[in-house]
């Protein structure tokens, strides 16, 4: 990264030019909440598992999808020791986003302890939800990660349709059945084969081969390989690249192999069955059509999905860092839209679907230490690839003040600050 006032000053100066298109869904005021700033009670009821390993002690917060693009919070919870949680929301009957972060698993390749990593998210979308009653059996996986980016990144962002396709898209890609309701067979209980539908085995095994192909290139933790996977299913074939730009995993320090989701998760698969690790009885034999189909994939996902890059957004942050990009609603942060690896320059690329509201970058670790830098946009133009922004001290200085203002993080507010601080050090 270029270390000098003129290049900082011109990047505070590049937020106040960058996407001029209007606020969308980001800045308006919620429609579930009353004059009192207070939730309607509860219509509906969700239940359903994080897994990655069943993880415990996660934030599970459900978003409406106005637009295409994340919209109003619905509701929120934690998960259980087992991965499960339960979540009253409202009398919203829409498309529903659910975001999952922190918490903790047991990695399937090594019996190890993980915890999730800021900006190591899982989602789901589902394209519905009923009035009243009860909806169980909801997963939040990384495959539901996989096709929640899909979906983002198709022309018209998250709508019901997409969601449709995308979903179904890895549910076939994988053999799963349904990667929204089918239980992923937990292949770390001994036994667990006994019971399971060749679904739900299909469902454990992939996610414990995403592990073992983690541990075998090396990640720092097998958390890092779902957001390169979400940004690898984005364009909707995968083959190691976000549109023409390879994705970086690792701190920057690895390029995704194009073959990673195909041949290199099938190879994986295999060494994971062969382990003792793998205490369910699962075998190579029976895996074998799931690894022959990814392995002879041309990594398209669905001959009926339009994809493209969607709102796309390139910048650069200290080399290494994870940088997340986190829609702001009513001043705050609120849930977050992507993530990604800074190259060995610096340069990243996030896909931001169809969201146009305000929002905040976040640059964590990498080569620099101390506290994240961060950098905040008023708006982003609709199905515009945005290039430019520095994430430097100075901008994280501009972020700070936008925050610190009555209202915080408004689209006002952001413009006031990055112009002020764009004044002071021209």
């Amino acid at each position: 990264m270029k270390d000098t006032k003129k290049t900082y000053v011109l990047a505070a100066a590049l937020l106040l030019t960058i996407g001029l298109g209007g606020c969308g869904s980001g800045g308006g005021t919620s429609s579930f909440s009353d004059s009192s700033g207070s939730t309607p009670d509860s219509a509906s009821t969700l239940q359903g598992a994080a897994v990655k390993g069943p993880v415990s002690g996660a934030t599970v917060t459900a978003f409406a999808i106005e637009n295409g693009a994340m919209g109003a919070q619905l509701g929120s919870a934690t998960t259980d020791a087992q991965g499960n949680f339960t979540m009253p929301l409202s009398d919203y009957t829409g498309p529903v986003l659910l975001q999952m972060s922190g918490g903790s698993y047991t990695d399937e390749a090594t019996g190890q302890p993980v915890s999730m990593a800021e900006g190591e998210v899982m989602t789901a979308v589902m394209p519905s939800l009923p009035s009243t009653g009860t909806i169980a059996n909801t997963n939040i996986t990384p495959l539901t990660s996989m096709a929640q980016a899909m979906a983002q990144n198709m022309p018209g962002g998250m709508t019901v349709a997409n969601i449709t396709i995308a979903n179904g898209a890895i549910t076939h890609y994988f053999m799963v059945g349904d990667i929204l309701t089918i239980p992923p067979m937990n292949p770390l209980i001994f036994g667990s084969r006994t019971g399971a539908s060749p679904e739900s085995r299909n469902y454990g095994i992939a996610l414990a081969a995403m592990s073992q192909y983690a541990n075998e290139m090396g990640l720092h933790s097998s958390a890092g390989i779902v957001p390169a996977m979400m940004n690898d299913a984005a364009d909707g074939t995968l083959d190691g690249m976000l549109g023409s730009r390879a994705i970086e995993m690792n701190g920057g320090g690895t390029t995704m192999p194009n073959a990673a989701a195909r041949s290199g998760l099938a190879d994986a698969m295999t060494n994971f069955a062969q382990s003792p690790m793998n205490r369910s009885g699962v075998t190579v034999a029976e895996m074998q059509t799931l690894m022959s189909q990814l392995r002879t994939s041309t990594g398209q996902l669905s001959a009926n999905a339009e994809t493209s890059a969607g709102n796309t957004f390139s910048g650069t942050a200290s080399q290494g860092s994870m940088v997340a990009a986190y829609a702001l609603m009513n001043g705050t942060i609120g849930g977050q839209l992507a993530s990604g690896i800074a190259d060995a320059e610096g340069n990243f690329t996030l896909p931001l679907g169809a969201y146009t509201g305000p929002i905040m970058f976040r640059a964590n670790e990498g080569t620099s230490t101390g506290t994240p830098m961060t950098a905040v946009m008023s708006s982003l133009a609709n199905n515009t690839p945005a290039t430019g922004l520095e994430i430097t001290p100075y901008t994280s200085m501009a972020q700070t003040q936008a925050q610190n203002m009555p209202g915080g993080m408004t689209a006002a507010n952001i413009s006031a600050a990055n112009m002020a601080m764009g004044n002071r050090f021209r």
